[in-house]
């Protein structure tokens, strides 16, 4: 089976996609199997043109464009609410004008059905009969003690016999469901793929192509069904959309095609792949976490109940020789999200005698992260400044190994930022103008997240529309060097 994956252009959009990619590997080709065996028989709409549009839930919505059925999945998902059954809230902590928010995962199905009936048994049924008894009508007339006490006994016998009925019938009930179970198994072990059969036919049978700007596709290469990844070089064509769509077209014939982006350049891509089945992610207002979003499009796409929202990048950590302290002041969004050069040294000075110290950042934060470094050697501490000189697969590689080292990952609300997350760094993440609702590090139960509580809070703007940057500004190194001693080297030692 043979997809094809458009990719988020930033790169912590397509780090927060990697779950639902990895959800695309590992159940489109069991989706189709299910297809062509008529599982969801009744469930799809045949176009006029041949095509098909699934639909699981009935939340999606189809779109006709110049005879390619687009099947838009709806990405509203209730905040809160992810996917596997899960929901997660913040643990809100003030230490002076700076919160720390942590976030917190609980098991929405966590009461098993047992403790489920007994407690709406003893809400509804399980009465107190005597009380009951004391003000017995009859026919409108109250009855005497004796009268009632003599009901209450024949009441007591009937309830008995009752009971014991009701005992008989579930044990039917039970060995006739037990029945069915047996019956059903059978039926799908003859003439359907089982669980196992469809994991090993998406290991062993799907294929990707990834598409997409040149960090996002840097980030899939590893990915164990990546056939080859195509960078998107259309913007710098003079007819961008002719050149898109024939880049598509000439890529080959595909199963699927799913897109993680929502602009107009996007549907020209599908409507010029060839492909039976075509979906788009559509953007939404609400509330949710973006790695929500992308896992609800999915699921959406493929009728799924259910999809793993782990984070995964396929690069292995590097192993370094001492604790590594490390450092992302940049921020490709733009200069608001961007925690200040000198602070970032202040908080280094405090720990170079804990910490390696490692500076990252792309080619365009150069100035920002030479900053960083001449403060460091002027105060006689050492570092190493990797501004410009690592490849996305070195990024993922060196944060994935601070947090093995027994390090700590300071960042701004950056792509970096969400690879820490995928490997689960001890990350100190400073958000100012963005929403970390939504973009907070996702599953990473080793990071703290530090913010303020303005009124302009969250501007979602790429400069300081008040000119003041209060923000970041007044987010203190302080503040971070305590969270970093109270979270993470208080705990060590208490451990």
């Amino acid at each position: 089976m043979r997809i094809l994956i458009e990719l988020p252009t930033w790169l912590g959009d397509a780090v927060m996609a990697s779950a639902a990619v990895e959800a695309i590997a590992k159940h489109t080709a069991a989706f189709d199997a299910r297809n062509s065996a008529g599982e969801f028989e009744g469930l799809a709409d045949t176009f006029t043109d041949g095509s098909d549009f699934h639909s699981a839930s009935g939340d999606e919505t189809a779109q006709k464009f110049d005879g390619e059925n687009l099947t838009v999945g709806d990405d509203a998902g209730a905040f809160g609410d992810d996917i596997s059954g899960r929901s997660f809230s913040f643990l809100s902590q003030n230490f002076g004008a700076v919160i720390q928010e942590i976030q917190i995962f609980t098991n929405k199905n966590s009461l098993n059905s047992d403790s489920k009936f007994n407690a709406n048994f003893k809400a509804g049924g399980d009465v107190n009969l005597t009380s009951k008894m004391q003000n017995l009508t009859l026919n409108g007339q109250n009855l005497k003690p004796s009268e009632t006490a003599q009901i209450s006994t024949a009441f007591g016998k009937t309830a008995t016999n009752s009971e014991q009925k009701f005992k008989n019938l579930s044990q039917d009930f039970k060995a006739q469901t037990q029945e069915l179970e047996n019956q059903a198994q059978n039926f799908k072990k003859k003439d359907r793929l089982t669980a196992q059969n469809r994991e090993n036919l998406a290991d062993k049978h799907v294929k990707i192509v990834f598409f997409g700007s040149f960090a996002a596709c840097e980030l899939f290469k590893a990915h164990p069904n990546c056939e080859r990844v195509v960078v998107d070089n259309s913007k710098k064509a003079k007819f961008r959309l002719w050149q898109l769509f024939w880049q598509t077209r000439n890529l080959g014939e595909f199963d699927a095609v799913f897109s993680f982006r929502s602009s107009f350049a996007s549907k020209i891509l599908l409507f010029g792949a060839r492909a039976g089945r075509k979906f788009i992610f559509q953007k939404s207002k609400d509330g949710a976490h973006q790695v929500q979003k992308y896992l609800k499009f999915v699921k959406s796409a493929l009728n799924l109940k259910r999809a793993d929202d782990e984070l995964k990048l396929y690069f292995e950590p590097r192993k370094f020789d001492a604790p590594v302290l490390g450092l992302n002041p940049g921020a490709s969004y733009g200069s608001a999200k961007r925690w200040y050069p000198a602070y970032f040294a202040q908080v280094a000075l405090h720990f170079k005698d804990e910490f390696k110290i490692m500076i990252f950042g792309g080619a365009g934060e150069r100035d920002m992260c030479e900053q960083i470094e001449q403060i460091l050697r002027e105060n006689g501490a050492e570092c190493e400044n990797l501004a410009g000189k690592t490849s996305v697969r070195d990024l993922c590689e060196n944060i994935g190994g601070i947090g093995q080292s027994g390090g700590i990952f300071v960042t701004n609300d950056s792509g970096p930022m969400h690879i820490a997350a995928a490997y689960k760094t001890p990350t100190i993440a400073l958000f100012g103008p963005t929403r970390f609702t939504q973009t907070c590090p996702w599953r990473n139960e080793n990071a703290r997240i530090l913010r303020l509580n303005l009124e302009c809070m969250p501007c979602m703007k790429r400069v300081c529309p008040l000119k003041t940057h209060a923000c970041m500004k007044d987010l203190s190194p302080q503040a971070v060097i305590q969270t970093i001693e109270r979270e993470f080297f208080a705990k060590a030692q208490g451990d």
